[in-house]
């Protein structure tokens, strides 16, 4: 198994999220993982409308959304014992940013085809 936040994780997770679907919502994102296990993850990942489309090291600056969350948060999320709404309602993942669009990605992150493509990449499935 890849190590979290690399470049073959990021391409693993690109590709388990590249086909899930979300219809009408582009947004380029800036995720920070904080406490994992190799320190502070930082990657940026581009939605388009077949899902995940492309992710690379590193927190671009251009960003429309960042995106801040806990490594233990994080593995929650990934394995479905949480959704993403939840995490936010409840402080465990900041946003900074476009709001909105965070908003209008929130059923796209929350649907069937992302939740299966999580748990698949976190091992769970």
């Amino acid at each position: 198994m890849s190590e979290f936040g690399t470049g073959e994780w990021l391409g693993k997770m690109v590709g388990v999220c590249s086909d899930t679907g979300a219809p009408g919502v582009e947004a380029r994102v800036a995720v920070t993982v904080e406490k994992a296990p190799t320190g502070k993850v930082r990657w940026t990942a581009e939605i388009a409308d077949d899902g995940l489309a492309r992710a690379e090291p590193g927190a671009a600056r251009d960003a429309d959304i960042a995106l801040t969350v806990g490594y233990e948060d994080l593995v929650s999320c990934l394995s479905g014992e949480v959704d993403p709404s939840v995490m936010f309602m409840r402080g465990d993942l900041k946003v900074a940013g476009d709001t909105g669009r965070f908003f209008d990605l929130l059923p796209w992150m929350e649907s069937e085809p992302v939740r299966r493509a999580c748990r698949r990449l976190g091992g769970h499935e």
